[in-house]
């Protein structure tokens, strides 16, 4: 997706409440139900964007608790320690760019030390469970 659409949606989210795009409990319950609504317009283009693993990142952290690089990295890469050196640098410069995607589309937020899944990112998920598409993420066992 070119970087002039991901503005354009960011832009039109913002309008919501930039609590929206903050960690999870800052939007009011108007705003929640705004950005609610803005992701059901807008959730083909978030899916596009996010797309599987990222989404399976965002699973990771629903949970609205901050988690460290390091931890989101060794929780989803459980053998990683086990990898030569020049890839495990490859690997984490690659999570850090993911993660960072995921700041710049307003799905996480990055305190500075933490990554924190914001309301937008929530309402992704929430709108991702009822997708056909991901099924085999959100319900695993019944594949």
């Amino acid at each position: 997706m070119s970087p002039t659409v991901i503005a354009a949606l960011i832009t039109a989210g913002g309008r919501i409440g930039e609590s929206v795009f903050q960690k999870i409990g800052t939007a009011t319950k108007r705003e929640s139900d705004d950005a609610a609504n803005f992701m059901n317009q807008r959730y083909n283009d978030f899916k596009a964007m996010a797309g599987t693993s990222n989404t399976k990142l965002l699973l990771h952290i629903e949970s609205g608790a901050p988690f460290e690089f390091r931890r989101l990295y060794t929780d989803l890469f459980r053998g990683y320690g086990t990898l030569d050196p020049n890839i495990q640098e490859a690997l984490e410069a690659e999570f850090m760019q993911r993660l960072q995607y995921l700041v710049t589309i307003g799905l996480v937020i990055h305190t500075g030390t933490d990554y924190i899944i914001t309301t937008m990112g929530k309402h992704y998920l929430a709108k991702a469970r009822e997708d056909v598409g991901f099924a085999r993420l959100f319900h695993p066992s019944d594949f």
